[in-house]
């Protein structure tokens, strides 16, 4: 629209863009002209201003310039972007959304959060607050525009519920006896659950997994017990939320039972019988205890121990070790001798040298014989007694009879006295 002084039509006219780029016409035409704006950074500076200048020369005066200048301001096309928690947890649902588009300034913004079902759906604030309805995933999209054009982001939002710990377990055998108990930990926790596991002692001589490529963190576990004793096995789930949820478990392996008892002899006549005399040992997982008495007083016990047990005869003691691997029982003989009763005074207790052997009485028979506690020529094992082969004088003659554990003996006071000759002569005549 440039009008030149004193009737110059015939005129050239140069754009300057302002951009270093220049265009040159003749005469009034219109001009177009796109800029290059990729040097330039939308979220730095809310628009860009230049300056246009147009100059008008006329051919036949061309020393009679004139310009003319105006400034340009080119703003950008929206470029939405926010930030936000992606997850969050159900017990604090709500969430600020920090706006980060670009320009900074121009700009209308249409949120919607994608949950229709909350109470409100939708904002047009800059930086809004939503509560979402429920757990799940939820479609948040930002759309701005301005006066170029308009443009929209979408994230993903998860609420998650609160975590819940939960598992299953086998024990294969179903007594959990060793050797080599295998139990199947199968995890039930909800899907908002991060879970890890932990087993307490947190020994490999004592168990170890079954697979070499399973760890805390794996969904499922199997483990093999390698020693007896109580286990702890915890799983932990966990998210966003505050609080963490545990389930835990003890597990008890046990041992197989083994048990002795040992004979504690044999006894004269009667015996009372304690449990430090049977020599007692035992092993593994052992719950109960039932002990029997043959021939005993009282007969029968329940208890690792028992009270003294009395024996006037022969018999013998039972044990009945109970166990979750299976029962185990032992048995000892117990034996009681009678004492035999001894009986030599029926013998006569003086004896001269010159009286022919003769078999002394003993009841009962086959027992030994003892001359002042000593083995003597004078008497053989059968009881004939020889006077003769003793001196004059006293002795204490000893008789042992019975049974190795339960022999018995008497005593009997003799005298051997010097043998009486009498001879007769003839008168003399």
């Amino acid at each position: 629209n440039t009008t030149l002084e004193n009737g110059h039509t015939n005129i050239r006219y140069i754009m300057d863009w302002g951009d270093g780029i220049r265009d040159t016409v003749m005469g009034k035409q219109k001009m177009t002209h796109q800029y290059n704006l990729a040097s330039f950074d939308p979220c730095g500076e809310d628009n860009v201003q230049m300056e246009m200048k147009l100059i008008a020369i006329p051919l036949d005066c061309p020393s009679k310039q004139h310009n003319v200048t105006k400034p340009v301001f080119v703003t950008f096309k929206p470029r939405p972007d926010f930030s936000s928690k992606i997850e969050i947890c159900i017990a604090s649902p709500a969430v600020t959304f920090t706006n980060q588009s670009c320009p900074s300034q121009g700009l209308n913004y249409r949120w919607n959060f994608g949950d229709p079902a909350s109470a409100s759906n939708a904002s047009a604030e800059k930086n809004p607050t939503h509560t979402f309805s429920g757990t799940g995933d939820f479609t948040v999209t930002l759309v701005d525009s301005n006066v170029c054009g308009t443009d929209a982001k979408s994230k993903n939002i998860r609420v998650v519920g609160l975590p819940k710990a939960d598992f299953s377990f086998i024990v294969d055998p179903a007594t959990a006896c060793l050797p080599n108990p295998i139990a199947d930990f199968k995890n039930n926790s909800n899907q908002w659950s991060n879970t890890t596991w932990s087993i307490t002692p947190n020994d490999t001589l004592k168990w170890r997994f079954t697979d070499t490529s399973m760890r805390f963190s794996s969904r499922d576990i199997r483990v093999r017990f390698i020693q007896a004793g109580q286990y702890t096995v915890r799983l932990t789930a966990s998210n966003v939320c505050p609080q963490p949820n545990v389930q835990e478990e003890k597990i008890q392996i046990y041992a197989p039972p083994g048990i002795s008892l040992q004979s504690p002899g044999a006894f004269c006549d009667s015996k009372t019988i304690r449990l430090a005399d049977l020599g007692f040992k035992e092993s593994g997982a052992i719950t109960a205890y039932r002990w029997t008495f043959v021939n005993g007083t009282p007969s029968s016990a329940v208890g690792r121990d028992f009270p003294p047990v009395t024996f006037t005869q022969s018999g013998a003691i039972a044990l009945l070790a109970e166990s979750p691997c299976g029962n185990v029982a032992d048995t000892v003989p117990i034996l009681i001798a009678s004492t035999m009763p001894v009986d030599i005074s029926s013998n006569k207790t003086v004896y001269c040298q010159n009286e022919p052997p003769l078999t002394l009485s003993a009841i009962p028979t086959g027992g030994s014989w003892l001359i002042n506690g000593r083995t003597n020529a004078a008497i053989d094992a059968q009881g004939v007694f020889q006077p003769g082969k003793l001196a004059p004088g006293k002795y204490a003659l000893t008789y042992t009879a019975g049974t190795v554990q339960c022999p018995n003996e008497q005593d009997l006071d003799i005298e051997v006295k010097d043998s009486v000759s009498v001879a007769l002569e003839a008168e003399p005549i």
